[in-house]
């Protein structure tokens, strides 16, 4: 299986899967079987594993938790990739809307990406800080939202990975060991950042313009420095990195198990049936 990034048109097209390309992409046995990951705020019952295929069925999240009675999970790794518009990243036709991040729909558990961003963003409908509560929020699915950046050794390219902290910190390790060929690996992130990106006008922080690629129901993100997505690529991004980047996102960002301790809709469904008709024949 291979999953080279489609540059041409990288702006509207969603990735798909195909065979051929030269993305330099160093397999390690040991890293890419399926490794459960740390990861907080998950229903019981439930682990993120990297290099995981999730799936299963959706689930009704349980009292007390975030977003409570509605449907979560099911989401399949084949299912992933979005494009670089905010909303994307969806299984099935929601795939590119706005709409499937507005409302709860959490098909991989895992919470969208939001930016703070000031009123003259042409981009501001991505704070969503009422929705998915503010950049801190300890209480997303593995944690508060983090970023990690990537240097290339080749053309002094930067990129962003944006998602939960549990999220960027599995991501790490496996950039480090997939991409090394074209990473400056000590000018690159070894941990995990706090994200904050209320500073539109200097410094490093990752910007919602600069977005590449979602991925996993627009909860991951990854980005290039300086970009600005209305256009092509610049000619002097790494794509080679990129490539590998987006591939090792494609095959290992974890994914939560099939595995559960929470009611499945089909049963819950079923167990709702008998229910009433017990009730109605005690009724009659």
């Amino acid at each position: 299986m291979h999953l080279p990034l489609d540059t041409a048109g990288i702006s509207s097209q969603r990735l798909v899967r195909r065979k051929g390309g030269t993305v330099k992409y160093r397999k390690n046995t040991g890293l890419d079987a399926p490794k459960n990951v740390p990861m907080p705020n998950l229903p019981l019952g439930r682990k993120a594993t990297a290099y995981g295929g999730g799936g299963g069925s959706p689930v009704f999240l349980p009292s007390g938790e975030p977003f409570a009675g509605e449907t979560a999970g099911g989401g399949t790794r084949a299912d992933i990739y979005g494009t670089s518009a905010y909303g994307s990243g969806y299984p099935s036709a929601r795939n590119g809307s706005r709409g499937a991040v507005i409302q709860p729909n959490l098909p991989y558990f895992f919470w969208p990406v939001v930016f703070t961003n000031p009123p003259s963003s042409a981009v501001r409908q991505l704070d969503l800080g009422e929705q998915y509560g503010p950049l801190d929020n300890s209480s997303r699915p593995g944690g508060a939202m983090a970023e990690a950046h990537f240097l290339s050794n080749n053309t002094g390219s930067i990129f962003h990975v944006l998602a939960d902290n549990g999220t960027v910190s599995s991501l790490i390790t496996y950039f480090t060991a997939n991409c090394s060929h074209n990473l400056d690996v000590a000018a690159s992130s070894t941990a995990p950042a706090i994200f904050d990106n209320s500073n539109v006008t200097s410094g490093p922080a990752a910007q919602p313009w600069e977005a590449v690629q979602y991925y996993r129901a627009s909860s991951v993100v990854l980005m290039l420095d300086g970009y600005n997505n209305t256009a092509s690529l610049p000619s002097g991004a790494d794509l080679a990195l990129l490539n590998c980047l987006n591939k090792t996102i494609g095959f290992g960002v974890p994914l939560v198990n099939a595995g559960s301790h929470v009611i499945p809709l089909d049963i819950w469904c079923l167990l709702c049936s008998i229910m009433s008709a017990y009730l109605l024949r005690r009724l009659v």
